[in-house]
């Protein structure tokens, strides 16, 4: 790129306030080429403007481009600590269900019977949880009243909740390394001790399922 310091400058006088004689460019000394000056002037401003915009780029990188932070792994940061949770509406859920779960979705949740279970697999056993989402309706929980829901993995109980309420429920707790064999499938599942019986088929219906499963923390 050239030196500005040996540009040639035009030499110009300011514009007066009347207005030029007619047939003279303002400001354009005689003796001048008017052509000359206005190409030099278009020149010199279109490097004049590229100088600046290389300037501004870069004085003005934003800090994204930066290099990104170097991170270390500690015992704790394990890459292969994944949800082994299996939603009602993801494709492959039929394959896992063990038994009680209606085969018919509706938008992302399904209706149990009294034994709901599903298989998982855990590629490890440490910080494991029970998880599920799930909910009590109205229009059954106004016929079978407040119920107690067990929550099992591999037939150990992990706990036992009574619900006096209907509506979405969430229930998540720890569950102990060893009922859970690393590298096996394990049985999720949970009990409610009261079904609803549908007087028009003798359907028994437990709770509306929406997902359940293994989580590791």
């Amino acid at each position: 790129m050239g030196s500005f310091r040996s540009m040639p400058r035009a030499s110009a006088s300011r514009c007066q306030t009347d207005a030029p004689e007619a047939g003279k460019p303002c400001g354009i000394v005689a003796g001048v080429s008017p052509r000359a000056v206005n190409v030099s002037i278009r020149t010199h401003a279109r490097a004049l403007i590229g100088f600046t915009v290389f300037l501004s780029a870069c004085q003005n990188l934003p800090d994204a481009y930066g290099p990104p932070e170097q991170r270390r792994l500690i015992p704790d940061d394990r890459p292969y600590r994944i949800h082994r949770v299996m939603n009602m509406s993801d494709a492959d859920a039929p394959s896992r269900f063990v038994r009680d779960i209606s085969l018919g979705l509706a938008e992302s949740w399904r209706w149990t019977g009294q034994r709901p279970a599903i298989h998982v697999f855990m590629r490890a056993n440490d910080g494991v949880r029970y998880l599920i989402d799930f909910a009590l309706p109205e229009v059954t929980f106004k016929d079978t009243g407040p119920v107690t829901i067990s929550f099992l993995v591999n037939d150990h109980l992990v706990d036992q909740v009574r619900y006096t309420e209907a509506g979405s429920q969430h229930f998540e707790k720890p569950v102990p390394a060893e009922w859970v064999p690393a590298g096996r499938e394990s049985t999720v599942a949970a009990e409610i001790d009261k079904v609803w019986v549908d007087p028009r088929d003798g359907a028994k219906l437990g709770f509306i399922l929406i997902r359940m499963g293994l989580t590791q923390r």
